[in-house]
């Protein structure tokens, strides 16, 4: 499924897995990948996040999120 603005090749592009959580959200240009791209794990959580340049990946990060287990802060789980 998807949402955003896309129009002409120009504009938002919002993708969501089948459960309905949100797959990746960015932009679009002359019809190539623009700007800040997230993406996100079909539980919810944020996997990554990276920016495009004329539809080529030019940075990304991963972003791991702290571990929820008690007395486990030092570890970090995707």
């Amino acid at each position: 499924m998807e949402k955003g603005t896309l129009k002409d090749g120009n504009g938002t592009r919002i993708t969501y897995y089948v459960n309905g959580q949100k797959e990746s959200e960015g932009t679009f240009k002359s019809g190539k990948a623009e700007g800040l791209w997230i993406f996100y794990h079909e539980n919810g959580r944020k996997a990554s996040e990276g920016t495009m340049i004329d539809g080529k990946k030019r940075r990304s990060v991963e972003v791991l999120q702290p571990c929820r287990e008690v007395g486990r802060s030092d570890q970090f789980q995707k």
